[in-house]
């Protein structure tokens, strides 16, 4: 996947900003921030998911013929972080992620450039690899695109 590297960041990310009512993030690849809460790690794994929507009487019909009716898609974004060495970088995706809704500034392939949307978050999970050590095995977040287009 081609990344356009961020003018304002630096760095080569599917990511660019995450933006709601509780500040904005944005993404760097290193780990070694300190005193910069407002900066995430790239995620590890970032993949788009583009799901057709269909009109409420899409379905079939006794004759067996498919009626799909599409309306538009919606775009969902998978991203997890890997081996997160303390609390303090979970704590920050976790309060990046907490918001009902939130603008999301992502490279999209078919769009051939950077785009700004607004999603809402799935399920979030972070599970713990060495408490002793304090590394999280891993933190996952689904955000699902809030309005179809017309992609």
């Amino acid at each position: 996947m081609a990344y356009i590297e961020s003018p304002d960041i630096g760095v080569h990310s599917p990511l660019h900003q995450i933006t709601h009512g509780g500040g904005s993030w944005y993404f760097k690849n290193r780990e070694d921030l300190p005193g910069q809460s407002s900066y995430l790690l790239v995620p590890s794994s970032f993949s788009i998911e583009y799901e057709d929507v269909s009109a409420s009487d899409a379905g079939r019909t006794e004759d067996g013929t498919m009626w799909k009716l599409k309306i538009g898609v919606v775009r969902k974004l998978e991203m997890e972080w890997q081996n997160i060495k303390g609390s303090e970088m979970v704590q920050r995706l976790m309060n990046a992620f907490d918001s009902e809704y939130m603008e999301v500034k992502f490279y999209d392939l078919k769009a051939g450039g950077y785009v700004t949307s607004t999603f809402y978050c799935g399920n979030r999970s972070t599970p713990l690899y060495n408490g002793v050590l304090g590394i999280w095995s891993s933190f996952k977040v689904n955000l699902i695109e809030r309005r179809v287009y017309n992609g």
